[in-house]
């Protein structure tokens, strides 16, 4: 392979790597405990500017009512489609 006509990558031998499959679930409470965990963090680690902000929300803050309930819809959301995949995985 060669990139940018400068460098030369020889790819004899190589072989293919994938990821292993991801760990299986012991159960939807042990999913839930740990995706509060997560939220919990997210949200007490949450920086004051940039994109993670939009999704935790910065700690301590008092962010109105209704930015709360948006928020935490956001959170619930992202909890709801991690679970679904964990059970489709």
């Amino acid at each position: 392979m060669i990139v940018d006509e400068r460098f030369r990558f020889h790819l004899d031998g190589a072989r293919v790597w994938r990821p292993p499959p991801p760990p299986q679930c012991p159960s939807q409470a042990t999913l839930r405990i740990g995706l509060s965990a997560l939220r919990e963090t997210l949200e007490a680690r949450a920086p004051d500017a940039g994109l993670a902000r939009p999704l935790c929300g910065p700690a301590g803050a008092d962010l109105g009512r209704r930015r709360r309930q948006r928020d935490r819809a956001l959170l619930e959301a992202v909890a709801r489609a991690l679970t679904d995949a964990a059970q489709d995985g």
